[in-house]
């Protein structure tokens, strides 16, 4: 049986759901809850709002929940609670997973905005930003390579906070030295950025590097022969290459990048004069890959304008279901298919990588509770989840006390 989430007037949830055999999901402070029982055909009971708790849980047979003392309730309030001990395994807990080998999350996990949205504002002990986010998703984009090349013992770091998700992947943003400057970096600086992010290579965590190229990067024969030293230089790195300039995608241009027998690529921008657009991108060692920029067309191209402004949008559903079938078309081929949300001012990101996955799996995925009332609309393809009241999947730790921790 599940339980199904139902919104009440003071806005609380009830979120029940069966995860692997003999663990469910239960909001600890609901009283009732409308449930749908599918082996019956949908046949609902209602029960009264002032039904105990425990009552509840022995009425329809969700045993399996711990910790029912008043003093540990209390620190689960509005947020759904899992026994891990009853889990099969780490990979077990949260079925956020493509049945096609696509792996959809976000650009980032360390945004200040997303605190109170994403994040709890409330953080547990030892709360881990990464491992949090990692609970729900199979694939991060490392933003922070762009600006500064990582030390070995921070890559090392990664892998060793992801080791309990054996599916779970990185890719890394390559420095804005390879992209974003007129000179040909030397040999020393490939050697040291691969030096550094061979630890995740080596513990199989590294999905791609990716090369972001700005729009004014265009396929002259300068800039051909810069990406045929780059994708040379990096072996035997995987590599993604991301172009926002239309010319790249049509004719020469297209064919040049197709020769190079690497990943390239679809971009959903705005598109703007010549620009990239979406729906189109070349498969390669990499897979595929997808990144979702958001189309904030006032802001895209404007001077003085911060990051957040520039990558402030909400996906519409049918924006993100236009996308359905080209994915699922590139997992067909693509022995893996990398889609990384770049939208991610205020949770935006994780908000329609949810949807985006509730869609490719067609059936609802776990998601914070919090960013489930931030945004109401993913209650229609998420159940509510909590990663931080039990730590890492799997872990335990699910009554820790509350207290406040820095992000980094």
């Amino acid at each position: 049986m599940d339980v199904v989430a139902r919104d009440f007037p003071d806005g609380k949830t009830v979120t029940g759901r069966r995860l692997v055999d003999g663990v469910h999901l239960v909001h600890p402070d609901a009283v009732v809850a409308q449930i749908e029982d599918a082996q019956d055909g949908g046949d609902n009971q209602n029960r009264d709002e002032k039904t105990p708790v425990g009552q509840f849980v022995e009425d329809y047979g969700l045993v399996h929940i711990n910790a029912w003392a008043a003093g540990e309730i209390r620190l689960c309030y509005n947020v759904a609670c899992v026994d891990p001990a009853l889990s099969t395994g780490a990979d077990d807990v949260i079925p956020n997973k493509s049945p096609h080998h696509i792996r959809v999350g976000p650009a980032g996990w360390q945004y200040p905005d997303w605190n109170g949205t994403f994040y709890p504002p409330r953080k547990p002990r030892g709360f881990d930003a990464l491992q949090y986010t990692s609970s729900y998703f199979d694939v991060i984009e490392v933003n922070s390579t762009f600006y500064r090349v990582p030390g070995r013992e921070m890559c090392r770091s990664w892998a060793e906070r992801t080791a309990a998700l054996p599916a779970f992947r990185f890719t890394l943003k390559a420095h804005r030295l390879f992209t974003h400057t007129n000179e040909n970096p030397a040999p020393v600086a490939f050697d040291d950025f691969k030096k550094a992010i061979d630890p995740l290579l080596a513990d199989e965590k590294l999905q791609a590097i990716l090369l972001q190229f700005p729009w004014s990067f265009k396929p002259d024969d300068r800039c051909r022969k810069r990406l045929q030293g780059l994708v040379h230089d990096f072996r035997p790195f995987p590599l993604a290459i991301e172009v926002r300039h239309g010319d790249w995608m049509a004719g020469e241009g297209r064919q040049f990048l197709e020769s190079l027998n690497t990943t390239v690529c679809g971009v959903d921008q705005p598109v703007i004069g010549n620009s990239v657009a979406p729906f189109t991108h070349i498969a390669g060692a990499a897979g595929a890959y997808f990144r979702f920029h958001g189309r904030n067309y006032k802001t895209w191209f404007a001077r003085n304008v911060g990051r957040d402004a520039r990558y402030d949008y909400s996906y519409s559903e049918k924006e993100l279901r236009d996308w359905i079938g080209v994915l699922k078309s590139a997992a067909e081929s693509a022995q893996n298919v990398t889609v990384i949300m770049n939208n991610h001012f205020r949770g935006q990101a994780p908000a329609n990588a949810f949807e985006l996955m509730a869609m490719l799996n067609g059936e609802k995925v776990a998601a914070p509770a919090l960013l489930r009332t931030t945004y109401p609309r993913l209650r229609e393809s998420t159940f509510g989840y909590d990663a931080h009241l039990y730590g890492p999947r799997g872990t335990g730790g699910l009554f820790d006390d509350l207290e406040s921790v820095p992000d980094d």
